[in-house]
């Protein structure tokens, strides 16, 4: 089934995770405002909690500050249906950590749901994204290029469903749970296989 994104007239952004520093909220929020500038209409919905009250403080002063509460949302933790509502509804996900990320499972569940991704160029992260296929790596700490990666999907609807094709294409080949299960089964027979 084709998934039916929200509003054409508002492109809809995602980011799904705990909200600190190290996964990349500032930057985050930088980029909007540069989206902001560049006249673009879109709604940034952010999913998760933050890591602390204080810091919840700092991001929305910073919001308010830059003029994004009606681009920014902290939409707070979510799970199950509500979570999935933010993937369906979204046309673009974000991913801006520069945190210990081993293998950011959010860009699967993205992947999942036929969402053309921007992320960075970070740790376990490119073994997710394919570099213009199904999706775009940035620099670490870099708005100016994760604003012009946007704006970019934002503008081109035909890159942005050819990404989200891709990107589904990609995770059925290599990560759905029975092709997990089946790496993990041969590594067990490899190590078995050794100790013999």
């Amino acid at each position: 089934k084709v998934i039916e994104r929200g509003n054409k007239n508002i492109i809809n952004l995602v980011t799904v995770g705990l909200i600190s520093k190290g996964k990349g909220i500032f930057d985050l929020i930088i980029t909007a405002k540069m989206l902001k500038e560049y006249n673009l209409n879109f709604v940034w919905h952010i999913v998760g909690g933050f890591v602390s009250h204080e810091l919840e403080k700092e991001c929305r002063e910073v919001v308010e500050n830059y003029g994004l509460n009606s681009e920014v949302r902290f939409e707070g933790e979510q799970n199950g249906g509500r979570k999935w509502d933010f993937y369906i509804k979204a046309d673009i996900f974000v991913f801006l950590s520069f945190a210990a990320e081993a293998f950011p499972l959010t860009l699967l569940e993205a992947m999942m749901f036929s969402l053309p991704i921007i992320a960075t160029d970070w740790r376990g992260i490119p073994e997710i994204i394919e570099e213009g296929k199904n999706g775009f790596l940035v620099p670490i700490n870099d708005p100016d290029t994760t604003a012009e990666k946007i704006e970019l999907l934002l503008k081109d609807s035909s890159l942005r469903e050819i990404m989200e094709k891709k990107g589904r294409e990609i995770f059925l080949e290599k990560f759905t749970l029975k092709k997990h299960l089946n790496k993990i089964e041969k590594v067990f027979k490899e190590i078995i296989t050794i100790d013999e």
